[in-house]
């Protein structure tokens, strides 16, 4: 059989790209070669090539395509609070994770769409905004901020195959899973320098904390080291969210004089009053405390309502927050052109993580689509000494983050590392 016929032969049986792919390879190499060449060698020739083009074309025909980068709107589910004693927290976070969605759809041509839910902190209320998200809004992504919203809802996006991703819960054990990820830096990484702080320095405590499965987790973290090392937990009080009240706790540490104390709070109200009234029954531990009751705006109220005396030489860690690399100052001018200040409730790392969320996901769907396997690949692989606005960020190999932590110390009525 002549060349010419196998050919024609092979353009009858084979999908449009082959014949493409063959079109373009026959004619290159027949002008190429075959009017130089015996009529045998050409028979030889054209018996190798023909062969070629049909794996070729075989190979192309039975190859399952890529999955298309969908240019559909990236849908992202946001639950936070947004009412209650943490709603500061959720709209102070929230303006941050928005800017970084407009910056986004201005810069590119896949556009994301936020869909916000007030999760109250609260794990049923988080719960039913997470089924609401999944099954009416079909989001591709959910986000959570509280440690009770995260732990509540990882079954439900677990059970859907939903990647959540929280810049908010710092808790040192949250519900992990396959399609779990958390981009801001836990609690429980600088428990260790925490404890070891105070227990050189105390080698008795007290433990003072809210009813949250963030303060919780917290307390537990510290109460497990600081024993660990020969330390002994005298007291271990909590109080309801909604108690201002602490005078009956505060006496109770003042009379059997308690020289030291840890406070795990999860809203500003809460460690204003502890202190407030910690001044007026002129009790004064040395405190050791997690981040949450410590921030420029916590300062600026106990400054202003007269008892900022109270937490001087008070020991703190959190994620350290380069605001000189270039990305977060990029953020921080842009929200305090939007809004008038950075100063939140808590630290403006937080505004960091979650300006960074909007752009590990887009960075993430552009590369690979919204495919949820894909995505936990890509965050588990390609996250690695990411520069975010928060500094150089990677994911673990459980989807947790990756950071420096920082040793802080209030000093002259600021807050400032703590040196050595």
């Amino acid at each position: 059989m002549e060349l010419d016929k196998i050919i024609k032969l092979y353009l009858v049986t084979c999908n449009s790209q082959s014949i493409i792919v063959l079109c373009i390879i026959y004619c290159s190499l027949y002008v190429a070669y075959f009017k130089f060449i015996s009529k045998n060698t050409k028979i030889i020739i054209g018996i190798i090539i023909v062969i070629a083009i049909i794996a070729i074309g075989y190979s192309i025909s039975n190859k399952q395509p890529a999955e298309p980068v969908s240019q559909e709107p990236i849908k992202i589910g946001f639950i936070g609070p947004m009412s209650g004693q943490a709603a500061a927290y959720g709209d102070y976070v929230k303006r941050a994770f928005q800017l970084g969605v407009d910056e986004w759809n201005t810069d590119n041509n896949l556009k994301i769409e936020a869909i916000y839910e007030d999760g109250k902190c609260a794990p049923a209320d988080a719960v039913s905004a997470a089924n609401k998200l999944i099954n009416v809004d079909r989001v591709n992504f959910i986000m959570t901020f509280c440690t009770g919203e995260t732990n509540a809802v990882v079954p439900v996006t677990e059970g859907n195959k939903v990647v959540l991703l929280t810049a908010g819960t710092t808790a040192p054990n949250i519900a992990k899973g396959q399609y779990v990820f958390r981009n801001i830096g836990s609690v429980g990484s600088g428990l260790p320098a925490l404890t070891k702080l105070a227990y050189e320095s105390n080698k008795e405590i007290a433990l003072i904390s809210e009813n949250t499965d963030y303060a919780a987790s917290s307390k537990e973290g510290f109460k497990q080291k600081y024993s660990a090392l020969g330390g002994k937990v005298l007291f271990d009080e909590s109080f309801d969210a909604k108690n201002l009240d602490f005078k009956t706790i505060i006496s109770k540490l003042k009379s059997n004089n308690i020289s030291a104390i840890f406070v795990v709070v999860q809203s500003l109200d809460n460690s204003a009053s502890l202190f407030k009234q910690m001044k007026e029954l002129d009790y004064h531990p040395r405190i050791f405390a997690t981040e949450g009751a410590i921030s420029d705006k916590a300062l600026d109220k106990y400054k202003t309502e007269g008892y900022l005396d109270m937490i001087e030489g008070t020991i703190f860690v959190q994620p350290y927050f380069d605001k000189e690399n270039y990305k977060a100052k990029h953020l921080l001018s842009l929200y305090e052109a939007k809004y008038g200040t950075t100063k939140g409730p808590i630290p403006e790392s937080y505004l960091a993580t979650h300006y960074d969320a909007v752009y590990l996901i887009g960075e993430a769907v552009s590369n690979i689509g919204t495919n949820p396997d894909s995505v936990k690949e890509y965050f588990l692989n390609k996250i690695k000494s990411w520069d975010g606005a928060v500094g150089k960020f990677s994911f673990d190999e459980t989807g947790d983050a990756v950071v420096v932590i920082q040793v802080n110390i209030v000093k002259n009525g600021e807050i400032v590392p703590l040196e050595n």
